[in-house]
């Protein structure tokens, strides 16, 4: 994977976790967001996050997951 690739990549990472944490804002007070649905957003966060490098990211997910 070259530079070019990888900087797109994880401009479309950071841009998703954008949306989502958006999408999860705006919803009504005392709607819920289920289990599932945020194990899985990590999951995949986790997953791309040590694709690109990107120790960090990945270190936060890990402690969100305990």
């Amino acid at each position: 994977m070259n530079l070019v690739n990888v900087e797109k990549y994880k401009n479309s990472l950071f841009g998703n976790i954008k949306n989502k944490l958006s999408d999860w804002q705006e919803l009504d007070v005392g709607q819920t967001i289920p289990a599932q649905e945020i194990f899985r957003f990590l999951h995949s966060v986790k997953g791309s996050a040590g694709m690109l490098q990107l120790c960090g990211l990945m270190a936060i997910t890990e402690k969100l997951f305990d």
